[in-house]
């Protein structure tokens, strides 16, 4: 008979951990879709798994401000949805979309929650997020490639002030396909994936 060890898990330790997950994520996207050099990135083991991590100073500054952030909406249960958009840089249309949709699944400050089944949870979605690349269409060599990273809050959510407004980003070519990935719940922070991206035609 297996016990499953359950612990208090608090509204702010799950919204870090949430935010941590996206940290990762974001750096994994990245580099699995070679948006920036190999040799700028390092290895880091995470999730019981090897995690390619971004050594650029300006990205993870960029980065640690959005999750700073991210992280405060999640405490006030104000955030509602991630999404990396790759954007083709000369025609600026989005070509692949990584969407997160947050779901607040308590309204308690405090749940208890088998911290390791979530902690699994999150690593079989980091392993989806790896293997992505064997369906994702192959970007060709001549398209230079960016990503803007957007975070979708309640509309009475204080916006900072350097931060822009933007409306959403979307694959909108008719040739679209969409992958629902797995994702994971916290007890209070639910957190769902799916990528969508543009199908290359030969």
């Amino acid at each position: 008979m297996t016990t499953v060890q359950t612990q208090i898990l608090s509204l702010k330790g799950s919204a870090k951990m949430v935010t941590e997950f996206f940290g990762y994520a974001v750096q994994t996207i990245l580099y699995s879709r070679a948006l920036y050099p190999d040799t700028s990135f390092k290895q880091e083991q995470k999730y019981g798994l090897s995690l390619m991590i971004t050594t650029e100073e300006g990205v993870k500054t960029f980065l640690d401000n959005i999750l700073k952030q991210l992280n405060l909406w999640l405490v006030q249960k104000k955030a509602q949805k991630l999404v990396l958009a790759v954007k083709d840089v000369e025609t600026d249309e989005v070509i692949e979309t990584w969407r997160f949709n947050v779901e607040n699944s308590s309204e308690r400050e405090e749940e208890e929650a088998d911290v390791d089944k979530i902690r699994r949870a999150i690593q079989n979605l980091m392993r989806q997020i790896i293997s992505s690349v064997a369906f994702l269409p192959v970007p060709a060599d001549d398209i230079r490639r960016a990503f803007d990273l957007l975070v979708y809050t309640d509309k009475n959510a204080e916006t900072p002030p350097l931060w822009e407004e933007t409306g959403p980003q979307l694959v909108a070519h008719k040739h679209r396909e969409e992958v629902q990935l797995p994702g994971f719940n916290t007890g209070i922070h639910k957190v769902d994936a799916l990528v969508a991206y543009k199908v290359n035609l030969s």
